[in-house]
């Protein structure tokens, strides 16, 4: 039996918040001042600071590199915000992205993604296809956060203080952004990588868009 795309997302995102879950420290009383960034990827793919584009008076962005698709070893890439607050910020998370090839809802990728103890997560995703090669901003007071598990189920395009007000007894447990739609036209296998920049990752009123914002601890 063949496995749909919307199943494909469903697997991999699973297997995403496996491997990205356990890697952002938290804290109740982090000081967002104090948050910052590690990568993370799976097979075939890579996630690192480069200077290919941006979206802003520095050179920096974070490349997310990931195909070709493999079902088997399914690619994946990302960034992990470590030292994240387990109270969720009180205005909605926000970044920049461009990509090197679009179609449909770009498989729900790039996506910022905050998980709970609840178990459930809520995800900051593309709706309609972006421009090729051109910098996009997603975020803010727009309906555009999926929502799984909490007290909501599934809601699809949410506002953010609707997909948050599903996980009210809950606390943070991780955020990370990560791409994973390697199955795109352009990372058929035998064609080569997906690549997604990254910049200008607003989390908790701290912005990171080069290296040198990054918090290490």
């Amino acid at each position: 039996m063949s496995t749909t795309r919307a199943g494909w997302v469903a697997i991999v995102s699973g297997v995403v918040v496996a491997a990205a879950g356990g890697m952002s420290a938290i804290s109740a009383y982090a000081d967002p001042s104090s948050i910052s960034v590690s990568m993370f990827s799976g097979p075939a793919s890579s996630a690192h600071w480069s200077t290919v584009t941006s979206n802003d008076s520095d050179p920096f962005s974070v490349q997310l590199s990931v195909g070709p698709w493999d079902p088997d070893h399914i690619p994946y890439a990302g960034i992990s915000l470590q030292h994240v607050s387990t109270i969720p910020p009180s205005n909605p998370p926000s970044f920049d992205f461009n990509v090197d090839a679009a179609q449909g809802d770009q498989g729900g990728s790039p996506r910022l993604v905050i998980t709970f103890s609840d178990g459930g997560n809520m995800a900051l995703n593309p709706v309609n296809a972006p421009s090729v090669a051109n910098w996009h901003s997603i975020g803010g007071t727009g309906s555009n956060w999926d929502n799984n598990g909490g007290s909501c189920g599934f809601l699809y395009q949410a506002a953010y203080s609707d997909a948050l007000a599903c996980h009210s007894s809950a606390v943070v447990t991780g955020a990370f952004i990560v791409s994973d739609s390697a199955w795109f036209p352009s990372s058929l296998p035998g064609v080569g990588a997906y690549h997604t920049w990254i910049d200008n990752i607003t989390y908790d009123g701290t912005i990171i868009s080069q290296p040198s914002d990054n918090r290490n601890s």
